[in-house]
């Protein structure tokens, strides 16, 4: 029997953009002296990013790149994953005592809110105009599955 699914694959994304927010709003609040809270927060914000843009990928937006209506955001909605991937890895080298660390912080807010804009408000629509309800549900069923998968090999 299938997985019954917790939500549209939109909801669910959405759900997952609104935890990463919150996640960088902690960030950004920390104290610098506060290192190992700082150390904790860019963890799960990594965890939770690479497997979210991993499952994504390979479930939301290999079906887009299908279609000539999507393909172009598909693709660079995976660049964008990229550099908030090497954002996320500069992130890692910095000292979280750093004053570089808050700003780079910021720097990843904006990339991220950016990409999500997008996302939910260009992507979507033309994802729900090429995507028929069976397949929305299918990449719905499978992205939480997907996404605990991608966290066992980070």
């Amino acid at each position: 029997m299938a997985s019954k699914s917790r939500g549209s694959i939109y909801d669910q994304l959405k759900k997952d953009h609104e935890a990463v927010k919150k996640l960088l709003k902690q960030m950004i609040d920390s104290k610098e002296s506060n290192v190992d809270r700082r150390r904790t927060l860019l963890q799960e914000l990594k965890a939770d990013l690479l497997a979210h843009a991993h499952a994504e990928e390979k479930l939301l937006y290999s079906a887009l790149e299908r279609y000539s209506q999507t393909r172009d955001l598909a693709i660079e909605a995976e660049e964008e994953h990229h550099v908030v991937e090497l954002m996320v890895g500069e992130l890692e080298r910095c000292e979280p005592s750093d004053a570089h660390w808050k700003a780079k912080v910021l720097v990843l807010q904006e990339v991220l809110e950016h990409h999500i804009a997008e996302e939910e408000k260009e992507l979507f629509a033309k994802a729900r105009k090429v995507l028929d309800t069976d397949m929305e549900q299918q990449i719905g069923r499978r992205f939480q599955q997907q996404k605990r998968q991608e966290m066992r090999t980070l």
